[in-house]
């Protein structure tokens, strides 16, 4: 009953407001880094992010990073949060099963429960391949050339970063889970978003 009353009493403009007020709290950098979700951005190497993942048991089939600079940016400007998680089919189109949400989290759950008697609501976004973000990074570890060998259902893409040390082990632990409790082959790619000392 308090529902009801609360919402009659909150404006259009106030709940606006307090929407706006915990955005910027939860989106604030000394908020994460207080609660050790945010740490200062280092340059990263392809050996130190291999090596990184090793320490931390990653698992994916393929690495990538940003060619360059630009290729960052302009990766940022298509996909712009940290994580992220894109599904691909066998053809290379995204694959939208959240109903338009951008929340890697339940792209992920509605990922595991996607199997051969719902898979039909899943819905394909061809103006989104994957060739687009890949013209924008480069493999550092993994052969790249697998991804034309069409032995995966679907390719897992999830974007990471060590400046964001629990976000990227939550979404370490879930891509394990994917790949390992999947109802389809799956080909999982790791992205990293650290900024790279070669550029």
């Amino acid at each position: 009953m308090w529902l009801i009353h609360f919402k009659s009493i909150m404006t259009t403009k106030a709940l606006s407001a307090l929407l706006f007020i915990i955005f910027l709290v939860s989106a604030c950098k000394p908020v994460l880094k207080m609660s050790g979700n945010y740490k200062s951005p280092k340059k990263e190497n392809p050996i130190s992010i291999k090596n990184y993942c090793n320490q931390n048991d990653v698992k994916y089939d393929l690495m990538f990073c940003a060619k360059s600079e630009s290729d960052y940016k302009a990766f940022l400007k298509i996909y712009n949060a940290i994580p992220t998680t894109l599904i691909y089919n066998r053809a290379g189109d995204l694959v939208s099963i959240n109903s338009g949400s951008d929340c890697p989290w339940q792209t992920l759950q509605k990922f595991k429960e996607l199997n051969d008697s719902n898979k039909a609501t899943a819905v394909i976004i061809k103006d989104r391949n994957i060739s687009g973000i890949l013209s924008h990074l480069h493999c550092i570890d993994g052969d790249s050339t697998s991804l034309s060998n069409n032995d995966y259902d679907y390719l897992f893409v999830y974007t990471w970063a060590k400046f964001i040390p629990k976000l990227s082990r939550d979404m370490f632990a879930a891509s394990k889970d994917i790949k390992s409790n999947a109802h389809f082959r799956v080909k999982v790619i790791a992205v990293d978003l650290d900024l790279q000392d070669t550029w």
